[in-house]
């Protein structure tokens, strides 16, 4: 289990994240969230990301990887 805050221009909010879905962010990641659901453990708001949901990392692909032509 690993905890991330996370935000946009509206504001951040705890993310909790489980097993896998741990490894696969890392600080400065932009990340787009699918069904989660908003909880409040300990009087704090908390996101969490069930069974059914995704934490989908999108990363920005270089100039070498994008196929160039000559």
């Amino acid at each position: 289990m690993a905890n991330a805050l996370i935000g946009d221009d509206t504001g951040t909010v705890k993310l909790v994240l489980w097993g896998g879905q741990a490894d696969s962010v890392s600080v400065g990641d932009k990340v787009q969230i699918v069904n989660a659901r908003m909880r409040v453990f300990k009087g704090e708001k908390q996101l969490q990301v069930g069974r059914n949901g995704a934490v989908k990392v999108e990363r920005e692909q270089s100039i070498a990887t994008v196929g160039l032509r000559d």
